[in-house]
Parts: structure tokens; sequence; C-alpha cells
């Protein structure tokens, strides 16, 4: 790959899957996998006999299939057509209501939150932590950025799924995109390698 560009080879060896790949579909998706939703390739004998300092993963930049998530905090959705932000919760019986519109995330975040106490939801719902500040903290990243990559909530591993196929589970995001590119390539359709691939090989 070119420099200062993320790619498979960039990859280095300590960020193995715990897992290897399976042939077999799987029998059930993961935990928390996403619709949308890294493997590693061993040091070149060149640079280990020279001594050469283990290449540092970089932080993946190619994420043209990114699904953009409407708001960092929970119960708050950002409507288009107003430019405002919504806030929303479930009630005991599961049915969504409308605590009410604003101009900023955070005003949403902590009315979703007021009313989630107000109505004694707030053991039974998920709320929008605050530090110490008092300031909103952002709730986790659930999905990833990348085809075919899901978090697993249970085993907090990134999972790679693709073709209906489980091809491990990663402590790295990128290694599980890599593991999805290595069976997209291994399939030997060009036309369908080229579109899904999170990173698209020459």
């Amino acid at each position: 790959s070119s420099s200062g560009e993320s790619s498979c080879d960039d990859l280095s060896d300590d960020e193995s899957s715990d897992d290897e790949p399976m042939a077999a579909p799987a029998a059930a998706a993961s935990d928390d996998s996403s619709s949308d939703s890294s493997d590693d390739d061993d040091e070149s004998e060149s640079d280990e006999e020279a001594g050469a300092r283990p290449r540092k993963r970089p932080r993946a930049t190619a994420v043209p299939r990114a699904r953009k998530r409407t708001s960092n905090y929970y119960g708050v959705s950002h409507v288009r057509e107003t430019n405002r932000y919504r806030a929303r919760y479930k009630d005991t019986d599961g049915n969504e209501k409308t605590v009410g519109s604003f101009v900023t995330e955070e005003e949403a975040a902590h009315a979703y939150n007021d009313k989630l106490r107000a109505l004694g939801l707030d053991s039974v719902r998920r709320m929008n932590a605050v530090d110490e500040q008092g300031r909103l903290v952002a709730k986790p990243k659930a999905s990833s950025s990348f085809y075919g990559v899901s978090w697993n909530r249970r085993k907090k591993q990134w999972s790679a799924y693709v073709k209906g196929q489980h091809r491990g589970d990663f402590d790295d995001e990128t290694a599980a995109a890599c593991a999805v590119d290595d069976y997209l390539y291994e399939l030997h359709q060009p036309d369908i390698a080229t579109q899904k691939a999170n990173f698209p090989r020459a």
C-alpha cells in the first residue's frame, strides 16, 4: 500500500485473531451484530533479520462504508428536516414516547435523562453517563465503520462475518476488516471484492 494509507499489510504480528477463521457458516451472529457493520500479515523475514522495530498499527482511515450515527447519546436522534435533536424514551410497556425537540444533542440528552429519572425508569433504561464535571459522556461505539464487522458485546471483541461465514473475533477492528477482505478476495470474484472490500487491493 502507498505510504500514509492504512491497509492490512500494516498490521503487526501481535494482533492476530483469537479464533481461526471458520470455513462453515456460523450458526448465529454475534450478540450485537450490525448490518453494516482487523487479521494480520506476518512481518517480512528481512525486517526480522535486520532487527527492525515492529511497525505500529495505523489508525484506520479508509471508511467509505461508515454508518454515521445521528447522535452520541442514548435516546437522542437528529431530525434532518428541522436540524434539531429529538429526545425519546420507551415507557414500561415498551411504547416510544417523545420528550421534545432541542437545538443541541446535549440538551436533548439531559432532557432524556431527566425524564427517565422523573418516571423512575432510570434503573431499567440506559442513561447517558455524566462525568465529575457534569459533562455528558458519549455512548460507547457498538457498530463498525467497516463492511462485515460488528462488535460482539459478550466477547468484547470485533467479529468478522461475510457471506454467512464467521471469519474470527479480533481485539482490533481493522484486523477484523482485513479478515473480511481476505475472504472476499479468496472468492476470486473481482467485481464483488472491489465493491465490498474495506481496503481495495490493486
